[in-house]
This record gives structure tokens, sequence and C-alpha cells, in this order.
């Protein structure tokens, strides 16, 4: 996984755009801000003995990602005063993401007949659809959040899962690493959604113009 996660790190370097489709129906494309950086959970550094600090992740490792956040002022419409909170720095995504796998707060595998479907444009979360009434938890946690402090919520993280072993638990902090995944998460104060696409094809857009694929139907090249 560190070699793998390597390797994707380096293709993640000096991108403009990402675009990512799957069987399941998620067509979207997301320009990737400059103060946005990829990084991994796959190398752990140890701290050496002249007080370097080292670095570690969640357990199980497995996935390569991107997310930032930043403090804002903002007005907490349940108190009525003011706070300092973390809100995204937005991913601009344009497009349709199909969640067929598991969602965040979801304890549970998703039916892929009856996925989330959502959609974003420039980067704002715009529609939010399921036929399938246990999932109305994921759309209350977004919600609310926007409810307590009106703001939109965004396309906060893309990040890639690269654990063979890794599997739906209900516990997102695994079932994001499941190899043959890549995870969308809408994102808004203390709120954050991981949705789970199966078999993702990842093309990606340098500055100069060049394009690569660097993952097909859920399998890296």
């Amino acid at each position: 996984m560190a070699e793998e996660s390597d390797k994707l790190l380096q293709e993640l370097k000096n991108i403009e755009k990402i675009k990512i489709t799957s069987p399941g129906g998620t067509n979207i494309d997301v320009r990737v801000p400059a103060q946005l950086k990829f990084d991994t959970d796959c190398i752990i550094v140890p701290p050496n003995v002249y007080g370097k600090p080292g670095k570690f992740g969640n357990l199980p490792v497995g996935e390569v990602w991107a997310q930032k956040g930043e403090i804002r002022r903002v007005l907490n419409k349940a108190t009525g005063k003011e706070e300092s909170q973390h809100y995204p720095v937005k991913l601009v995504a344009n497009g349709k993401v199909v969640c067929d796998v598991s969602a965040g707060g979801y304890a549970g595998r998703i039916n892929p007949e009856k996925p989330i479907v959502v959609q974003f444009r420039n980067g704002v979360l715009t529609d939010f659809c399921c036929e399938d009434r246990a999932l109305d938890c994921v759309r209350q946690e977004i919600m609310s959040s926007q409810e307590m402090y009106g703001l939109p919520t965004v396309l906060e993280e893309i990040g890639v899962g690269l654990n063979e072993k890794a599997r739906i638990t209900g516990n997102m902090l695994e079932d994001e690493k499941i190899k043959g995944t890549c995870h969308l998460a809408p994102g808004n104060i203390r709120c954050h959604v991981d949705l789970l696409i199966n078999k993702p094809t990842i093309k990606i857009c340098y500055f100069d113009g060049s394009m690569k694929e660097i993952i097909r139907n859920g399998s890296s090249n």
C-alpha cells in the first residue's frame, strides 16, 4: 500500500482537474484548488531521536486524499451567537455522484439498486435523492448543519481506497479504505459525510493540458 500510495501521490501533483465516472452512474468533474494537496495514511514515519515529529494516521490505513478546512466566524442560529468554526475549502465540482457502497452516518451496506444520488454545481451540493428511507439520516446530518449555520454544503474531500483487506463495517474509518472504491465527501460546519463509489474510473488533467487515467473500474493503472 505504501508503494501504491506513493505512486498515486506523484501522479496527483500539479493537477488542475479530476474526472470520476463509475458503472453506477457517477459522472463528475472536480477542480482542485491550489492550496489543497493530496496526502496518505499508508506511510507511517516514527519520530526520531533528535525530536523530529513522526507521521501517523487512522487505523486501518489505506487511502490517499485531499481535504482542508479554514477558520471562519459564523452565526449559530440556535444560540444567536457568533462562533469560530472550521469550514471546508471548496473543491469546485460539477456533476453527479452515485453512492452505492456505504455512506458516513449510516451503519450498513447501501443497496446499489437504491443508491444515494447527489448533485454538485460549482462545488455546492444542490440536490440529494435516495429511495431508501433508511438513508434519510444521511440527508438529515447535512441539512441540520445548513439550518444551524446558514452556509452551503460543499465538496470537502476526495479520496481513494487502497486497502485490499478493508470491508464494509459501518465504521467509515475502515469503509473508506476499501480498495476498488473512491469517496467524495460533502462537508459543512461540524458535518462531513463520506460517499463511497464502487469501481470508479479516475482521469486527471494537469496544468500543461496533458491527461492521464490513473484508475479504471477501481483498479490502478
